[in-house]
């Protein structure tokens, strides 16, 4: 595909916004050597990773305060309920690997024998994403809380520690098996007994489904509108019903916040989005 002048700003901001690692200037230069679209697939599935700074309404399961350890941990708990609750960013509270694993190469997997070195695996086949209590880059601690994200809700799901991430032995720990018992009971709660049901299906490389759909429609609304960025009469039609006048000569660019995929006037600073994410 064709980069025009708009397509290869975002390309180069998505570039220079998205970790990868090994921290290289060789790696750096292969993601620039990619197309645009590719690019963009590879920041999708790297800011999907992150939970988008917006207020939403919280909830907690059973399974969280039937925990033994939720005296212990309640008060961080709430702590955290409490920033998702006013729209504070929970960014302090993931993984450290999520904002240093980006993009990898195809090779530097195969060299690791490891097909989710640059993958979340339990929220891309569950959906859950994981919270230290503590925040920031040390201390973190061995408990984590598992949470699942929409727009409008986080619901506090349940409390495991590490074990809960062993993957590689073939008897599962007991920490993980309560999480696969976890997700089973989430996912048939409004099922008739005996239904059958599909987990969050993913490609053979790891990556959800969804996230490919979701980077095809951007794809598609990107080549539909790019051409006319510099078009008066598409600056009144964004404007049109809007009560922020028309700055004079707006310049407009390509911008991704928290997943939402839109065009950035940046004289003004507002943002017309065209695609909503999924969190």
């Amino acid at each position: 595909m064709s980069e025009s002048k708009t397509i290869r700003k975002l390309k180069n901001e998505l570039i220079k916004t998205m970790p990868y690692f090994p921290n290289t200037k060789e790696v750096k230069e292969e993601l620039e050597a990619q197309s645009w679209s590719s690019v963009l697939f590879h920041y999708l599935n790297w800011s999907a990773r992150l939970i988008p700074t917006r207020k939403r309404k919280v909830a907690i399961k059973p399974y969280l305060t039937m925990d033994s350890r939720w005296s212990e941990c309640e008060t961080d708990v709430l702590r955290i309920l409490t920033k998702a609750s006013l729209g504070h960013d929970l960014t302090d509270h993931l993984s450290n690997s999520v904002l240093s694993k980006g993009y990898t190469s195809k090779e530097n997997i195969q060299r690791h024998n490891d097909s989710w070195l640059d993958k979340d695996q339990i929220l891309n086949t569950k959906g859950f994403y994981h919270l230290h209590l503590k925040s920031g880059k040390s201390n973190k601690g061995n408990i984590v809380l598992f949470v699942q994200v929409t727009r409008n809700e986080l619901t506090a799901v349940a409390l495991f520690d590490h074990s809960v991430f062993d993957s590689g032995s073939p008897v599962l720990s007991p920490e993980r098996e309560r999480m696969r018992r976890i997700y089973d009971d989430i996912i048939s709660e409004d099922l008739a007994p005996g239904s059958v049901y599909m987990s969050h299906p993913i490609t053979t490389s790891g990556h959800p489904i969804f996230l490919h759909s979701m980077t095809q429609q951007y794809i598609h609304v990107i080549n539909q509108v790019d051409s006319r960025l510099n078009d008066s009469a598409f600056h009144s039609e964004l404007y049109e019903g809007n009560e922020h006048p028309i700055p004079k000569k707006p310049k407009f660019c390509w911008h991704i916040e928290g997943l939402d995929l839109g065009v950035y006037e940046s004289k003004t600073h507002h943002f017309f989005i065209y695609r909503y994410g999924h969190i």
